[in-house]
């Protein structure tokens, strides 16, 4: 879609492009001067963080836009490592940033690459500010003051608030076999990391970083889930677990290597949450997850609000 002059649109969660198509270093670097104008327009120095996953060049696109923010007057962190796109939104909400950009085109082919905007809670920004950056598109960039420029570790601190939010102790005393698949994107090693010294054991699959994929779409879906299946029947594992290329998409099998669905997974997550941690308040779904979510609400007495699909609309309400 044709926009300010550019092949420039961003969509649920940010503008994905064919590489060396319309994802080019020049529309990057295009683009990053339009989100530190917009940063700049509301901040002195704002603090960025950044991070890419394991796609072709991801890591260059990634250190230009580091340079551009650097070079706007912004106070710039820059991972040393691929990350997960719940990794930067951990470190940007925590390290009171303003936003965060991510290098990823999340679960598609292999072809394409991205830029995802988090805003200040780690959330996918929404319209009305991704509106304002492409209005900056083509505007003519002004260099501000030097900033600064570092680079740094955002696996450690995203691992500590993960296993923070859950309760890691029963969870390393349960013996639990998992099989992981990554599926060659950035959230390798994490599963493992999180349960080592744990009477758990995690067996990973598609554990190198691959800028083919494999020559699957980086998608956990049924159809590309074949590897995870096959090893969790053969390691007679408690589950399988699979995340998308940046990370914030999971596909997970049971025991007897059947797919369970998203349809599935949500509202059994919910009815735990519910019934077993006795949590309280408005149930917020996407319209694509269907109606099981909805009868749980109900039977517990929870408001329920179904918004359109795009994890920015569901933020927009647990911010709000």
């Amino acid at each position: 879609m044709k926009n300010n002059g550019y092949n420039v649109k961003f969509g649920t969660d940010g503008w994905r492009a064919v590489i060396s198509d319309d994802f080019t270093f020049e529309n990057v670097k295009k683009i990053a001067k339009a989100i530190a104008m917009y940063a700049l327009q509301k901040e002195k120095t704002p603090k960025i963080i950044i991070g890419y996953d394991t796609r072709f060049l991801s890591k260059e696109f990634a250190k230009l836009v580091a340079d551009i923010f650097s070079d706007s007057g912004c106070e710039t962190i820059l991972s040393n490592h691929f990350v997960s796109t719940p990794c930067l939104s951990v470190n940007v909400a925590e390290g009171k940033a303003f936003g965060g950009i991510m290098i990823t085109a999340s679960h598609n082919p292999y072809q394409f690459n991205g830029i995802k905007f988090k805003t200040s809670k780690g959330c996918s920004a929404p319209e009305q500010i991704t509106q304002k950056i492409e209005n900056n598109i083509s505007l003519d960039y002004e260099k501000g003051n030097k900033g600064s420029l570092n680079e740094a570790d955002l696996i450690k601190p995203y691992l500590k608030k993960l296993a923070s939010r859950v309760n890691l102790d029963i969870i390393k005393k349960s013996k639990l076999k998992i099989v992981f698949d990554p599926m060659y994107g950035s959230s390798i090693d994490y599963v493992s990391d999180v349960l080592k010294n744990s009477n758990c054991r995690c067996i990973q699959i598609h554990g190198k970083p691959d800028p083919l994929f494999g020559g699957l779409n980086p998608e956990p879906i049924e159809e590309h889930l074949f590897d995870l299946k096959k090893e969790v029947l053969k390691n007679r594992a408690s589950c399988g677990i699979a995340t998308d290329g940046d990370g914030d998409r999971i596909g997970v099998i049971d025991e007897k290597g059947r797919y369970l669905t998203p349809h599935q997974i949500f509202p059994l997550l919910l009815y735990y949450l519910c019934k077993y941690r006795g949590m309280k308040g408005k149930v917020v779904q996407s319209i694509s997850l269907g109606y099981v979510s909805e009868r749980i609400a109900k039977d517990f007495n929870l408001q329920f609000e179904e918004v359109p699909v795009g994890f920015k609309y569901i933020a927009e309400k647990i911010i709000n």
